[in-house]
């Protein structure tokens, strides 16, 4: 037998009575048994957290962000745009619109919502809209008149909403202009053609349009 299986065995498996030596022994292989195996699953966890919040702060928010740094409307260039694409680690580029914006139901009900400007033929921008919606369509073109414009499902059951109603939304420069114009509020009609769930890690409402 090997000497290292034989010591081990005789510390181990004493032959006659149970020593205090065998039974320290066992106490201590127990104990780094136990610790093991609760910092595997103690990292486990850890990572499998990390992907989950990972995913959930990039399921609509993009890993890089670039913005204009006087704080106005930066409008990238198709150039600027495939450069970007083609460096090393990025899987794609788009532009994003974003801003907020009052969202007025059929009677009367508002609601401050983050309205997300994508682009439809975009299809990673797209994706992700597709991926969380629970009932409707994902069509944000213009049909019978209106444009169309997807909802958080808490907001659509907030304003008691269903596929095919219209709402208005009245975004924060429409309403200085009518403080300041004393004029009417100009509104801006969408027809609602789905819902998608919202972001866990936010209690923002959302509205994606075109």
């Amino acid at each position: 037998m090997n000497a290292v299986k034989r010591i081990s065995l005789r510390y181990l498996v004493p032959g006659g009575l149970v020593s205090l030596t065998a039974v320290l022994n066992w106490v201590s292989v127990a104990g780094v048994t136990l610790g093991t195996a609760l910092l595997i699953v103690i990292l486990s966890v850890f990572n499998g957290f990390f992907e989950v919040v990972q995913d959930l702060l990039l399921d609509q928010d993009p890993g890089l962000r670039i913005e204009s740094a006087g704080g106005g409307p930066f409008q990238p260039s198709g150039e600027l745009l495939g450069w970007l694409s083609e460096q090393e680690g990025v899987l794609g580029a788009y532009s994003l619109v974003e801003g907020r914006a009052l969202i007025v139901n059929p009677d009367g009900e508002n609601q401050l919502v983050r309205v997300r400007g994508v682009d439809p033929d975009e299809p990673s921008r797209m994706a992700p809209v597709e991926e969380r919606l629970r009932f409707g369509r994902a069509a944000l073109g213009v049909e019978a008149g209106a444009p169309g414009t997807v909802l958080t499902l808490n907001l659509v059951n907030r304003l008691g909403l269903k596929p095919g109603d219209r709402v208005a939304m009245l975004t924060a420069e429409g309403m200085r202009r009518t403080l300041t114009s004393f004029s009417a509020p100009g509104l801006q009609a969408f027809t609602l053609r789905g819902a998608m769930a919202g972001n866990a890690l936010s209690m923002e409402e959302t509205a994606v349009i075109h």
